[in-house]
């Protein structure tokens, strides 16, 4: 199982960053043709006011998608590009997320003392792996519990 933001996080966010950029474009165009009484060919350098918004979402996501949590049977690994493990603990040893941990990151703790952070990820995300990780943990003390 895989937790972290994907390709369509990033298409969603441009999206996202287009649709800003276009209603201060419309708005902007229309101060300046209607209000300030400029010619239409003034409205070129705005152009750059609906690309600079996608691209600075886009940019920002970006780097979020370097990292992933991956779940494999009762291990958790922290990877770099999809491709190679950071660090990697017991689902088990879980203790805790703490989001927000530093800009933009989510920190997950286990009782090993290992730490990984996620950078970016939606809330959704952090959520899901949390009650997730939350379920393995109680699963795990319920099968170590000797049985009375």
């Amino acid at each position: 199982m895989r937790y972290g933001n994907t390709a369509d996080h990033l298409k969603r966010g441009v999206i996202v960053g287009l649709i800003i950029g276009a209603v201060g474009y419309i708005f902007s165009a229309l101060m300046i043709v209607f209000y300030e009484k400029l010619p239409p060919e003034r409205l070129i350098p705005l152009t750059f006011i609906i690309v600079v918004p996608a691209l600075v979402i886009g940019l920002a996501i970006v780097p979020s998608l370097m990292f992933s949590i991956h779940i494999l049977g009762d291990w958790v690994e922290h990877r770099f590009l999809e491709r190679w493990t950071i660090s990697r603990a017991r689902a088990s040893d879980f203790v805790s997320i703490i989001s927000p941990a530093g800009l933009f990151a989510a920190k997950l703790q286990f009782s090993d003392g290992t730490k990984m952070r996620i950078f970016g990820a939606h809330l959704g995300i952090l959520s899901s792996l949390d009650h997730y990780l939350e379920s393995r943990k109680s699963k795990a003390e319920q099968g170590a519990a000797p049985k009375s």
